[in-house]
């Protein structure tokens, strides 16, 4: 990173001499979090002494041999009056510095926004993404090249160095944009309007991805003056809003050993205030350690009847369907307590006080006032429940007067990790309440086992304690399905979580109208990673095994990849 320089006539520019290795990118983030000089575990305010004590030696050589003892009160002051005045001059420039980040900031987030990514066109936005990692300095390796399966990294070393590698994982896809006239601002605009930038993926997850960028590009510097321990790699991948079968999966089977991933960070948990009953302001972080499964099907009746609307049959196709979904839609799903959402409770409860922390922290033993709880929270009740939601219905197209024969329904399902799936159809049958009704399997994705915290889990809630001062922090199972379980299942802990604090109005925007990030957040959540990047570096790989991984131990030719379908 370039360092701040600046001379004030014949002053001598004592701030970096002493104060070598400070970038724009550590002043101006702490600056802009509280014009706090403590930068680095304090070695701005290390510098700002030194700086006074070397200027007063310049001052002190040059009236050496002097005779002018009545002279040296008045300069001494003159010499404090001009530090504040570098101290004050310093501040500007830091804040300077910090417009500078948010600018850059904001602008590569709306320029990525403005690259539509609809899931199975991934390759124009990867392409530029691509483009803005070696413009920044990281080594760019592309593993697949299509327009549906576009897949890269881009470390601060190259890959085939092998060191111990902390993976930033972002997928490029995103989700349709749905009705423009539904958005204030359309949905691949980008726009950038009052510190906000609007547009599918702000948040889900090319936000993320820009602060991946801005974190690890400001190591460039440093990784190629050092043997650092680690790499540091951002891996992009196509696919993920359909489950990872032309991103992830690829990766997992073809591209680990490349990799080398010793810990991976992705998406899954948040950031929310408003949480806490006595401490309403004090922001709580969610680290998902592991995901509920994804299971999409598709019901089917197909049934002859008469086909006269006037004269209608006592049973037909779409009140087979009917019937069938309003009892399925009206079931009240059972509370399931397990290992990582039983914990999850006991971490929230830690942070709550008085009767309710206590409640918490039992929630077997209180199982009935926790159950009516979660149920008032939809949110939180879907990490305790398996889910069955409706979101297609449709029958084959005929006359208003005429009576379909077929009628099709899909329901995505989230089911928790030791949800057996057959057991799960079983119930659903069940549910369903009639024969004609029947079930089959559209996708589904893998379990995996939760990740277990580890010290790269302290280092990663060290970082967010640092940025969020007095913040609580949450280990918990993420309700949805991600990229995670793809590489949990090869051995490497990965942690779900981006480290922004968004309040309940921008998360319903996510996959909806008006997705949209504070470019406040952005800033806060490279700060984050940044200190985990620092952090990082201070260990010894040696200090932790690599994982073993259960596929793609040796590299293979990418020849094999025109295999793939």
């Amino acid at each position: 990173m370039q360092l701040i320089r600046r001379h004030a006539g014949n002053t001598p520019d004592c701030w970096f001499e002493v104060c070598p290795g400070i970038s724009i990118f550590d002043i101006a983030m702490k600056t802009r979090a509280s014009y706090d000089f403590r930068i680095s575990g304090g070695r701005a305010a290390d510098c700002i002494e030194k700086s006074l004590d070397k200027a007063e030696h310049w001052f002190a050589v040059s009236l050496a041999g002097a005779s002018f003892p009545f002279i040296r009160p008045a300069v001494l002051g003159w010499i404090i009056l001009m530090s504040l005045s570098v101290v004050q001059l310093r501040s500007q420039e830091m804040v300077s510095a910090s417009d500078t980040l948010a600018s850059e900031a904001a602008r590569l987030l709306s320029e990525y926004i403005q690259v539509s990514s609809v899931t199975g066109t991934e390759r124009e936005a990867g392409e530029y993404i691509s483009d803005k990692c070696r413009e920044k300095g990281l080594h760019v390796e592309i593993f697949t090249d299509s327009i549906d399966c576009y897949n890269f990294a881009a470390s601060l070393y190259p890959l085939e160095l092998q060191k111990p590698n902390a993976v930033f994982l972002s997928h490029i896809d995103v989700v349709s944009g749905g009705t423009d006239s539904l958005w204030t601002y359309p949905p691949f605009s980008g726009a950038v309007v009052s510190d906000t930038v609007w547009g599918r993926g702000t948040i889900d997850m090319k936000g993320a991805a820009i602060m991946y960028l801005m974190a690890t590009s400001s190591f460039v510097g440093r990784a190629s003056m050092e043997d650092l321990p680690f790499n540091v790699t951002l891996l992009f991948v196509s696919g993920e809003e359909t489950y990872g079968e032309r991103g992830a999966e690829i990766i997992c089977d073809y591209f680990m050993h490349s990799l080398n991933a010793v810990v991976m960070l992705g998406e899954g948990g948040i950031g929310t205030a408003e949480l806490l009953s006595d401490e309403p302001d004090k922001p709580v972080f969610f680290i998902s350690l592991s995901e509920k499964r994804a299971l999409w099907l598709e019901l089917e009746v197909n049934y002859q009847a008469s086909g006269h609307g006037a004269v209608p049959p006592s049973d037909y196709a779409t009140r087979m369907m009917i019937h069938g979904l309003y009892d399925l839609t009206r079931r009240e799903p059972e509370i399931t307590f397990n290992n990582d959402n039983k914990g999850m409770l006991r971490a929230y409860g830690e942070l709550e006080k008085g009767l309710k922390g206590f409640i918490l922290r039992h929630p077997v033993f209180f199982r009935p006032l926790v159950a009516s709880g979660l149920r008032k929270n939809p949110l939180m009740a879907s990490a305790f429940t398996n889910t069955s939601t409706l979101t297609h219905l449709a029958s084959e197209e005929t006359a208003i007067n005429q009576i379909p024969h077929r009628v099709k329904a899909c329901l995505d399902c989230r089911l928790l990790p030791e949800t057996e799936t057959g057991r799960f159809l079983d119930n659903l049958a069940a549910t369903l309440g009639h024969d004609e009704v029947s079930v089959r399997i559209v996708s589904e994705t893998r379990n995996a086992p939760p990740t277990v915290p580890d010290h790269f889990y302290d280092i990663f809630t060290e970082s967010l304690e640092e940025v969020y001062p007095g913040c609580g922090i949450v280990p918990f199972l993420f309700p949805a399905t991600t990229d995670n379980n793809y590489f949990r299942n090869q051995g490497v802990p990965v942690y779900g979580i981006i480290p922004a604090v968004l309040d309940q109005r921008l998360m319903e925007t996510i996959h909806t109208h008006n997705e949209r990030l504070p470019v406040e957040a952005l800033l806060k959540g490279t700060e984050v990673y940044r200190g985990f990047i620092d952090r990082l570096f201070m260990k010894s790989p040696e200090e932790e095994p690599l994982p073993e991984t259960e596929a793609g131990d040796a590299p293979i030719d990418v020849s094999e990849l025109q295999d793939i379908p």
